[in-house]
């Protein structure tokens, strides 16, 4: 992923960057932190960490976040004892989102990834394979929008918009689907059945039901 993608890096800090880099091997952490730190700001250097630029060091992601703090590059570098604070990571979505927010895209964390080995067991497949096969079927995703509307007889209907990480997919929910559907909405990774319908020479789907993941 080039630097000028993740936000908040412009092409002056990524001339600096690159420089940098022409200066040999950054082995660690630390080394990392106290170099960036002189044309990073921390917001900047932690949108680095959650698009995997720093995963070389070994550390996961939350103890790079727990630890990224600049105000301490001066005073450590003169503590014979100074150690990096480790914790457990994020979870897979924690960090597949965190990726999106800092590049607007998921290239190594997404929902399809996470689940592949199981599409089968659970009966679904992905949001670009059911475009490109344009027949009804189960999707996972994310529910990234909801848009809802009042018909001319005053029944509620909405447009939601979901997301695999990898493909993006607009629902139609008629008022027959959507009265029992409403609670459903504030869950996370979730299953759900899709129906291609033709309107006005485009592809559209329409959304019938919604299920919570399975424990697998």
């Amino acid at each position: 992923m080039p630097l000028l993608q993740i936000k908040g890096i412009g092409i002056k800090t990524y001339e600096k960057i690159s420089e940098e880099h022409g200066n040999g091997i950054i082995n660690s952490f630390f080394e990392a932190k106290t170099k960036l730190s002189k044309m990073l700001s921390e917001n900047e250097f932690k949108q680095l960490i959650y698009v995997n630029a720093l995963d070389f060091t070994g550390l996961n992601k939350k103890t790079m976040i727990l630890n990224s703090d600049f105000e301490d590059v001066f005073y450590s570098t003169y503590l014979q004892d100074y150690k990096i604070t480790e914790t457990d990571d994020y979870s897979y979505l924690e960090i597949m989102d965190n990726e999106r927010n800092a590049i607007g895209v998921n290239l190594r964390y997404n929902i399809s990834e996470y689940y592949k080995n199981d599409f089968e067991k659970i009966g679904v497949t992905s949001i670009g394979e059911a475009i490109k096969h344009k027949k009804q079927t189960r999707v996972i995703g994310l529910i990234k929008s909801i848009r809802e509307i009042s018909t001319k007889k005053n029944d509620k209907m909405v447009f939601l918009s979901i997301s695999d990480g990898f493909s993006e997919l607009d629902l139609t929910v008629f008022p027959r689907d959507y009265q029992g559907l409403k609670v459903k909405f504030l869950k996370e990774v979730l299953i759900f059945e899709i129906n291609p319908n033709e309107y006005r020479g485009e592809l559209k789907f329409t959304l019938q039901n919604i299920h919570e993941m399975p424990k697998t």
